[in-house]
């Protein structure tokens, strides 16, 4: 197991490889970084220098911190991972982890992780995006949600832009929690592209879940077994 230092700043994920900060980014489908090979828990990884033109500098500027890189899902997929930010700690194995707690189903999609939440009566499938500091749903689904108020969010290939947002009761496994939540029909053209209509498969998934209801708990990553584990309530 290599346990490594985790941070949540700018309402982001990030893990320390060394010396070096990385954006942990599960809706990311590649890896790329300034530091190659990249080494966890004793597996080399030959990793790009840039992923379609967007290269660490640009992750920098977007996230307000030196990045030298970022963690997608096919170096993240390799391995049983248990991430505590409020312990600030993050641990990858390429062995089973035990974390005791409730099995919530993972399916993968072209390696991208989705989840079942309900919101109201609506059962939907979302992409799991540690990578994301709000989330996105079908804007009728927060047709009787509060508005709460407009928020900056960036992607790495788009840019910088602007969305409404409103906080939505949903459940994921026997978890209750209210997320700040955007629209879809929000976002720009471009991004609704890159997000997910270049994913066959993804056709079916109806939103987005970001990293803001594990902020408070630890939580296992297991995507080799399919399983995304939440501590007991």
């Amino acid at each position: 197991m290599d346990r490594k230092e985790l941070r949540l700043c700018n309402e982001h994920m990030f893990a320390f490889l060394g010396e070096d900060l990385f954006l942990l980014d599960t809706g990311s489908p590649t890896t790329f970084s300034s530091v190659r090979p990249l080494t966890i828990d004793g597996r080399r990884f030959p990793v790009d220098e840039s992923f379609s033109g967007v290269r660490p500098q640009d992750v920098s500027d977007l996230v307000g911190l030196q990045v030298s890189g970022l963690l997608g899902v096919d170096v993240l997929n390799e391995f049983d991972i248990i991430m505590d930010i409020p312990g600030g700690t993050i641990a990858f194995s390429t062995q089973p982890l035990d974390f005791g707690g409730e099995v919530v189903d993972l399916k993968m999609v072209m390696n991208l992780p989705t989840v079942l939440v309900q919101v109201g009566e609506t059962a939907l499938s979302v992409l799991l995006d540690t990578g994301a500091q709000i989330s996105y749903l079908e804007d009728e689904l927060l047709a009787n949600c509060e508005p709460a108020g407009c928020v900056g969010d960036f992607h790495p290939i788009v840019g910088r832009f602007t969305t409404r947002t409103y906080r939505a009761d949903i459940h994921l496994g026997s978890r209750s929690m209210t997320v700040r939540c955007g629209g879809l029909s929000g976002l720009p053209d471009l991004l609704l592209k890159n997000l997910l209509a270049p994913v066959p498969g993804l056709a079916g998934v109806r939103g987005v879940l970001s990293n803001e209801p594990f902020r408070g708990f630890p939580f296992g990553y297991f995507p080799r077994r399919s399983q995304l584990v939440l501590p007991l309530a």
